[in-house]
């Protein structure tokens, strides 16, 4: 089973938890980005084959995606965090006390068939960073109150950093935050997973 991490710094993941994130964004691999640009390239030359149109390119790149729609996967937390005591046998993989492991506070090393919640991959598109909607930025996180648009700053939900007159604003630094000053403007590829939580 396939899983992933959200961010708990921001409240993501408590956001994911709760129901109150339904939608994700995960960069496009490298591979995928360099057939973009030479596609975007070629697209305005003379020579383009006959029959290619930027929906049949989406359409191509589209059957790569990271995870398929309908598809079940679990939500990677820290060991410690789930109140296990006892990692289970499976071949090839670590079993016992989870406390000497890895995986006790740091989530990218977890066996997802241990994990106790999950989402359903609801759908899945290709965008730029920056086509994100007003509506899918709240989707992603971002919450509104009277003085604006926030996301949660610290750990858990403790704490707003500041409020935005824009969800997109907001969501700008969040993923800034994230992912780190200049992402917003770098304006990669993006998979926008959408989910919900199933337990």
């Amino acid at each position: 089973m396939k899983g992933l991490m959200f961010n708990n710094k921001y409240g993501l993941q408590d956001s994911v938890l709760n129901g109150s994130k339904t939608m994700t964004r995960r960069n496009v691999s490298n591979k995928l980005v360099t057939q973009y640009e030479d596609w975007l390239e070629n697209a305005s030359c003379v020579n383009v084959p006959e029959g290619t149109s930027y929906e049949t390119f989406e359409e191509s790149i589209s059957k790569r995606t990271p995870y398929e729609i309908g598809e079940v996967v679990a939500i990677k937390q820290a060991y410690k965090d789930i109140n296990i005591d006892f990692i289970p046998y499976i071949e090839k993989g670590k079993c016992g006390n989870p406390k000497g492991m890895a995986g006790w506070d740091n989530k990218m090393f977890v066996r997802t068939d241990v994990m106790p919640h999950h989402i359903r991959i609801t759908n899945i598109k290709l965008e730029a960073l920056q086509d994100i909607s007003d509506e899918d930025c709240m989707k992603e996180g971002v919450k509104v109150s009277s003085q604006g648009f926030y996301f949660c700053h610290g750990i858990g939900t403790r704490g707003v950093n500041r409020s935005f007159v824009t969800p997109k604003e907001a969501y700008k630094a969040l993923i800034d935050k994230i992912n780190g000053k200049g992402t917003w403007d770098k304006n990669d590829l993006v998979w926008a997973i959408e989910f919900e939580l199933i337990d």
